[in-house]
């Protein structure tokens, strides 16, 4: 069984207010890593990422960061250019969080994607390359191609995120990230969103995924757990 890591989503504006810093602190036995996003600032300014870095790596020392910006076509805020979002995705990589999420799409050049993980990787920054769909979940055999041209960019994490319409579809999800899991080097990550696919956020490290996402409070994506029932439940499945 896989051993995972429990990531929690945080969204401040353009500071980390006493709150979040204290939530962080009660809570900092549930969670591994913080992402922190930033696709909700209106405008990327790289003064207060740096400054929110530091404030995080004071606050909750020895856990790792993860920067993801979410762009709208994957779900999230953003609505940076091409060009625009690669420059981000360097920004971001220069202040060396432990991790930093780059989006793949199914219809981008893999050779594109990749450029952009090297980059990171010069930087010292491991790389999640995620895929984001919010409307439906593609069948067991298109996932899995999915996964495979992910892992064609030379990241060190393949995420998938699906929206489930149906109990199958969630096992199709579960499926996909399983079987995935026993062919490629890469850690796998798959999540089918909403409350439907809770029980794939709960039971992931059964199927092979090695990164559980949750929230402190109110969930930053659709079916988020809190974290400390997380780590409860993540316990009770291993």
């Amino acid at each position: 069984m896989q051993e995972v890591q429990i990531a929690v989503t945080i969204a401040p504006d353009y500071q980390l207010d006493s709150k979040m810093i204290q939530q962080l602190q009660h809570y900092q036995a549930d969670f591994d890593i913080v992402e922190l996003r930033i696709d909700q600032w209106p405008e990327f300014d790289v003064e207060v990422y740096k400054r929110i870095i530091e404030t995080l790596r004071d606050v909750v020392p020895g856990k790792e960061i993860l920067v993801t910006y979410r762009t709208s076509h994957q779900g999230g805020k953003g609505n940076a250019s091409e060009t625009e979002y690669g420059q981000i995705i360097r920004a971001i990589a220069k202040q060396q969080p432990n991790y930093i999420d780059i989006e793949f799409d199914e219809h981008a050049s893999p050779q594109d994607v990749q450029a952009l993980v090297n980059e990171a990787h010069n930087q010292r920054v491991k790389v999640i390359i995620s895929h984001h769909n919010f409307t439906e979940t593609p069948n067991l055999e298109t996932l899995r191609f999915l996964y495979y041209k992910m892992h064609q960019c030379g990241g060190d994490m393949l995420k998938v995120a699906v929206m489930p319409r149906t109990p199958e579809d969630v096992l199709t999800l579960m499926s996909a990230m399983h079987q995935t899991s026993t062919t490629v080097s890469e850690q796998v990550i798959g999540i089918a969103m909403g409350d439907l696919g809770k029980v794939s956020r709960l039971a992931t490290g059964v199927f092979g995924g090695s990164i559980s996402y949750g929230c402190l409070e109110a969930p930053q994506a659709p079916g988020q757990v809190q974290v400390k029932d997380l780590r409860r439940a993540l316990r009770d499945y291993c």
